[in-house]
């Protein structure tokens, strides 16, 4: 108590606060007048009621002792509250709580940013993604290739991944269907390798690549895989052969109005209706116009519900803001979320934004995998050896290691009584 009297009557604002309650003017001290009626000196010591009014010097060690143990910032206000008071105390505890790195590093991630619409390409084959599926039971793979125009599907069993086996399949599929404008891949390392991007430069081909570790960036693919995985699931439950479960699935699926479309993937692609096994009286329409309407429209619808249903928000996160990552790899369960150190984001398209850790290297990741870094505020050491009122408080020696926690005495059974135990 006598640390905090003695900080109280150096307090220059409790200085002034004296001087009001005697003249009753309270013109510089707005903070204090709604509660003047409240206020009143014991020793020195400012009361606002029950409670001490904690001078400046002392308020943030304060506020450090109350969020010992990390408590949340309701808490710490309701355990402050109890005890002592100041102007700004909630906004002191809010600081705290932001500024912590450890709270910041264990907290929730951001709610993700509102969807972005992509625009329909101009024509079939001008921009397709591609991904992986696998692998199967087989030891295989499937190579899936989606045309995002008519959302016309190629897939190709591989026996491997490796780059030069991705290049050649794309060389087969090119070779029958013709070289795109845009690949649009996710970033595993076969299609972010050197021999990759050499192959589409050659090509004239634009190869790029989603943010990582957000797969519903490229979208179309992923859905077709999660339809594609659905039949080999039964063919696998049938005993059926896989590759030929899959070529069914993928004629009976280019010659179905698509959902979003509502024209068949393979008018879309090849400007012609592939033979199916129902008679049709009447070719299929191509009205180009009316498709786009219906894919603007269905997306629109979908863009609204994933926004409402995951409570998107746009992000507040900038260039040069300094940021903390989410931990994408962690060890186990009391990893904290994000990592310790932070990294500053110098580039940023929509919610795909580039950050630089300390030491020069350079991530891409969607700004939902990203938190608004808040540095601690530089303070003393708190010495915790004393209380808030300034009486010593008891600290516990450590323990040494073969002692870490109290341990009762234990009797042994009676019926343990005629053993000899080592």
């Amino acid at each position: 108590m006598s640390e905090v009297i003695r900080s109280s009557q150096n307090d220059p604002e409790f200085e002034k606060v004296k001087k009001a309650l005697n003249d009753d003017q309270w013109s510089d001290l707005k903070a204090y007048a709604p509660f003047k009626s409240e206020l009143c000196f014991s020793k020195d010591l400012l009361l606002r009621r029950d409670k001490i009014v904690v001078p400046g010097d002392l308020r943030e060690a304060v506020v450090r002792l109350s969020h010992s143990g990390h408590p949340g910032k309701e808490k710490m206000k309701r355990r402050l509250r109890t005890a002592v008071w100041w102007p700004g105390l909630d906004a002191d505890v809010e600081e705290a709580c932001r500024s912590c790195v450890e709270c910041q590093m264990v907290g929730p991630v951001n709610k993700p940013e509102p969807l972005r619409i992509r625009e329909l390409p101009s024509a079939p084959w001008v921009h397709v993604s591609a991904d992986f599926l696998g692998p199967l039971p087989n030891g295989k793979y499937i190579f899936v290739l989606v045309d995002l125009y008519s959302r016309f599907v190629v897939a190709e069993f591989m026996n491997r991944t490796l780059s030069a086996d991705v290049i050649r399949v794309l060389r087969q599929i090119f070779t029958k269907m013709g070289l795109p404008f845009v690949l649009t891949t996710d970033n595993a390392k076969n299609f972010s390798s050197q021999e990759l991007k050499d192959y589409c430069v050659d090509y004239g081909i634009k190869l790029t690549h989603t943010t990582p570790y957000w797969p519903c960036a490229n979208g179309e693919v992923e859905r077709q895989n999660r339809s594609l995985l659905k039949v080999l699931k039964i063919s696998q439950q049938r005993g059926t052969n896989l590759e030929e479960a899959l070529q069914e699935y993928l004629y009976l699926y280019s010659v179905t109005p698509h959902s979003v479309t509502g024209i068949s993937p393979a008018t879309l692609m090849f400007g012609r209706r592939f033979r199916d096994l129902f008679p049709h009286v009447q070719d299929e329409a191509t009205f180009d116009d009316e498709m786009r309407d219906r894919d603007a429209t269905v997306k629109y619808r979908a863009k609204e519900y994933r926004d409402k249903k995951v409570g998107a928000k746009e992000t507040t996160i900038n260039v040069e803001d300094e940021v903390l990552m989410k931990n994408m790899q962690p060890a186990n369960k009391l990893t904290p979320t994000f990592l310790p150190v932070p990294a500053t984001v110098v580039e940023k398209m929509g919610s795909m934004a580039t950050v630089e850790t300390q030491s020069g290297q350079r991530f891409k990741r969607n700004t939902s995998h990203l938190k608004a870094y808040h540095p601690p505020t530089a303070a003393e050491p708190l010495d915790v050896s004393r209380s808030v009122s300034g009486e010593p408080v008891e600290v516990a020696e450590p323990l040494d290691e073969h002692h870490r926690q109290p341990r009762r005495s234990v009797s042994l059974p009676k019926r343990f009584e005629d053993y000899c135990l080592s």
